[in-house]
């Protein structure tokens, strides 16, 4: 004999979780992963020595047009029982622990567009056929005609599919006026019943400067110290006896800056001004009724030079990030920007009085 209704399922596997109803004993597990690979059954009922249903086990096949089947066969004891008819539906499960999407998903849908199933008694066997993915649990329920009591159940559940997975997205570039800012795109899921959902993913990140070849230290100019009155020297407001403390500082305040520029926001901006004032300073030229300072922007011309030049090599700051396990990303930053032989001519004074 064969029945057929119709019901909702999804595109790829589900999963089926037994219950049992009427004169049965619970399951100790019931179905747990009808994804594919998964096992079938392997619980049977725990049952009272009287007429009953067991379903023994699960075979899948996926149609061409993409419809995922699974056949489910069951025996019944006593054997007599054999020439038994069944009653058999299809609902959307008002359970309060069934899976759902969201809690008024299946309001106006019908039931029949998602999932078939066929109940062959003469082969003891029921097909259900899943149409596309659904977002709320669908319970089938099988009772005998002579004594309804004995029946079972079976709650079918869609596990949601990865369909787009998460990426991080960046532009990479020093670029005057601009910011580096971080996003990540969010993996996208199939709707279901069960299984994972898509998770707003915030980035962490990280910037590091990688030495293929050329070191950071490398990327420094000299700080100037033949042909000037004495090795003193101002930078970012702070005066300098000797070139090594200055040099220091100057390498330590240009990575912090450079550093802080990628962020999830982008907010913070590449300010060609206050960097070129990273990297510029002013040396003691010479004394006449005061000490004369001079400031050079030779620093900044030969930074920009040598990293450009460093950068093509494959060494440079490294943006590194990453969202959680969904995501990872890695890009050298490059540089906007071009030195200059000459960019303007500056008298320390606008005239000398002897």
């Amino acid at each position: 004999m064969t029945k057929r209704s119709k019901l909702t399922v999804g595109l790829a596997s589900f999963c089926l979780s037994l219950t049992v109803l009427g004169g049965f004993a619970t399951l100790t597990k019931g179905f747990t992963d009808f994804s594919f690979g998964q096992e079938g059954i392997s619980d049977t009922l725990n049952v009272r020595p009287i007429d009953n249903i067991r379903f023994q086990s699960v075979l899948e096949t996926e149609g061409k047009d993409g419809t995922v089947r699974k056949e489910i066969l069951y025996t019944l004891e006593p054997a007599s029982a054999k020439d038994e008819n069944f009653n058999c539906k299809l609902e959307w499960n008002s359970a309060p622990e069934a899976g759902k999407e969201s809690a008024d998903w299946s309001n106006g849908k019908t039931l029949e567009d998602y999932m078939t199933y066929e109940l062959d008694s003469s082969a003891s066997r029921i097909t259900f056929e899943c149409k596309k993915a659904f977002g709320h649990q669908i319970l089938f329920t099988m009772a005998a005609e002579s004594n309804p009591d004995i029946s079972a159940s079976l709650t079918l559940d869609y596990r949601r599919k990865l369909l787009k997975n998460a990426a991080i997205q960046a532009t990479p570039v020093f670029d005057p006026g601009k910011g580096i800012p971080v996003t990540v795109v969010d993996e996208v899921y199939s709707i279901g019943t069960v299984g994972d959902k898509a998770q707003k993913l915030t980035p962490e990140i990280q910037v590091e400067y990688r030495d293929s070849g050329t070191a950071y230290d490398d990327l420094f100019e000299p700080i100037q110290t033949q042909g000037i009155h004495s090795q003193k020297y101002k930078y970012l407001g702070q005066s300098y006896s000797g070139s090594a403390n200055l040099l220091a500082e100057m390498k330590k305040q240009v990575k912090a800056y450079l550093v802080s520029i990628p962020s999830q926001a982008g907010s913070k901006k590449f300010d060609l001004a206050e960097f070129k004032k990273l990297l510029t300073y002013s040396y003691h030229a010479y004394t006449t009724y005061t000490e004369i300072y001079q400031e050079t922007t030779k620093s900044f011309n030969g930074f920009i030079r040598k990293y450009k030049a460093a950068n093509a090599s494959g060494s440079g700051f490294l943006l590194k990030a990453k969202a959680g396990t969904k995501a990872t990303y890695e890009s050298l930053i490059s540089l906007n920007l071009e030195a200059s032989s000459l960019t303007n001519i500056d008298l320390s004074e606008d005239g000398i009085e002897f």
